[in-house]
């Protein structure tokens, strides 16, 4: 079904789970949906913070657009939550929750529950007047509410209409000073150092029953600006920050990764549920002059919609297509839980490629794969193509479809798309006429591309997403996005429907035709969309 539901993922994770002080865990519900921001990759990252705490019982519900069918009846039950993490942006959009929904969320709110505002959740619904009183201060125009700044360790607001609209500058390492002391911030230095931040100015809104947890020096004007802070809403409580920024060409940015994010996180969402704040100040917790940094191991399972494609341990799944003259030969085996190509030492041989049994439309694809600076060979992950073994292909047999690239020897070919469709052969990202391409030919992000090679350490691997939504195209390379692409009128071109590729067909592994190539791939993990 291409509309969105409500995913009810705690239930089966963590079902009447107790933690540390013999109580039920608490149930969290995320929201998502929409945003000028990664929401679907906010959304695992939270989902995987908390999850590794033991702390919480998390469920996800994607709020549906408004031409989505479904839209109307859309309406999560949110009594049945303590808190909920509100990820969620309308800003540019042009979305917003039913109004049943905001209703119902109002009456949840005012009864006491509990609303941790992500990010830029604070940009969104600004037509949705209680929303503004709850988040206390949001990304909003110079005349639509009071600006908070601290002057001289005073709270002062700036009049609607004076002053400006919310705006930031660039993402700085900034110093979060503790402006007053709560269970959430308890045990923290008086300042300390956040990564990779976002820092609002003029941010705007009703700001009533509000209370600055911290702030941040604006080292151009010296202004300081709130950077957490908390609103009473009726009986519910509500956190806002700008902490956790993740925008869309970087995966596991150094502000998702701040040991101070992370913690505050699962602090004030206990703190929000009523419960004593019990999860402890770590160690690591950053000081005034040093951030600390701890990568998010995401969680990933079919709870989520994600599905491996290898079990490890066979070739289940997958098929062998080549040539008549190169059935037989083992390139394609399984070698230590990795599905390894190995054509080392054997240059006779066509394209060969691994390809699932199963094909898809909208999805996004990870895995990981190893490359050896001893193989020259060329290899790659085609996607939404077809085999075609008819007396006209090309050679005789010949998988048709684009192609996002590996290519160990030039690490800034990793992640370009290469179509295969036969009479079109050549470069689709970046345009160019046929296979060849220069480092000036490349987009920029392809020219940062580094790869690890594990010629001396089998233990290093590099990392590929590819995302497939409609005729947008995705692909990131150990975690920086390369490619952006809409292949409109290119991949559902005339001659791509004749060949019923580029919309929809198989996922392969490549191994190209006359190539020395020892390559690995592990963890190949789907998730249709």
């Amino acid at each position: 079904m291409k509309f969105r539901i409500l995913f009810l993922l705690g239930a089966f994770l963590f079902s009447t789970g107790l933690h540390g002080e013999g109580k039920e865990k608490i149930k969290v519900m995320i929201i998502d949906g929409y945003s000028n921001h990664d929401w679907r990759y906010t959304t695992e990252v939270i989902y995987s913070i908390l999850s590794s705490t033991d702390l919480f019982d998390i469920d996800i519900a994607t709020a549906p657009e408004r031409n989505d069918p479904g839209y109307d009846e859309w309406n999560p039950r949110f009594k049945n939550y303590a808190v909920v993490v509100q990820n969620c942006n309308s800003l540019g959009n042009g979305n917003y929750w039913p109004f049943i929904a905001q209703r119902d969320f109002e009456k949840y709110m005012k009864e006491g529950g509990g609303m941790y505002v992500y990010h830029s959740a604070n940009n969104s619904f600004g037509n949705w007047d209680e929303y503004n009183r709850m988040i206390g201060l949001g990304w909003r125009n110079a005349d639509e509410g009071v600006a908070v700044e601290i002057v001289d360790g005073k709270i002062e607001k700036i009049p609607s209409g004076e002053g400006k609209g919310t705006f930031h500058g660039p993402r700085l390492d900034v110093v979060v000073e503790k402006y007053s002391d709560h269970p959430i911030n308890s045990g923290y230095p008086k300042k300390w150092l956040s990564p990779d931040t976002e820092l609002y100015k003029y941010a705007r809104g009703p700001a009533e029953n509000m209370q600055v947890l911290s702030m941040t020096q604006d080292t151009i004007t010296g202004k300081n600006w709130p950077v957490e802070w908390l609103v009473n809403y009726g009986e519910g409580k509500v956190y806002n920050s700008t902490f956790g920024h993740i925008w869309h060409n970087v995966r596991m940015p150094a502000s998702i990764q701040c040991v101070g994010f992370q913690t505050t996180l699962i602090r004030a969402l206990q703190w929000l549920a009523g419960e004593r704040v019990t999860y402890p100040v770590p160690g690591d917790f950053p000081t005034e002059d040093q951030y600390a940094l701890r990568p998010v191991e995401l969680v990933l399972t079919p709870a989520h919609g994600w599905n491996s494609l290898f079990d490890g341990v066979t070739l289940d799944g997958w098929t062998v297509n080549s040539i008549r003259e190169d059935k037989g030969k083992k390139y394609w085996q399984v070698n230590n839980g990795t599905i390894e190509c190995n054509s080392l030492g054997d240059k006779e041989h066509n394209y060969v490629w691994l390809t699932t049994e199963e094909e898809f439309t909208d999805f996004h694809l990870r895995l990981k794969f190893q490359v050896f600076k001893s193989s020259s060979g060329n290899s790659g992950v085609q996607f939404r193509s077809r085999y075609d073994d008819s007396d006209t292909a090309r050679y005789g047999g010949w998988l048709n479809g684009p192609q996002a690239d590996i290519h160990g020897p030039i690490p800034m070919r990793a992640g370009l798309i290469y179509d295969e469709t036969e009479k079109v052969q050549r470069w689709i990202y970046p345009s160019l006429p046929d296979w060849r391409i220069e480092a000036d030919q490349a987009p920029k992000a392809a020219l940062n591309t580094q790869l690890v090679y594990a010629d001396s350490d089998s233990e290093v691997w590099n990392s590929m997403e590819l995302i497939c939504e409609g005729m947008q195209i995705e692909t990131f390379v150990n975690g920086f996005r390369i490619a952006d692409f809409d292949a409109n009128g290119i991949l559902n071109d005339k001659l791509h429907q004749i060949r019923n590729v580029g919309t929809r067909g198989f996922i392969a592994l490549q191994l190209h035709q006359n190539d020395e190539t020892l390559i690995r791939f592990k963890e190949i993990l789907i998730k249709e969309l």
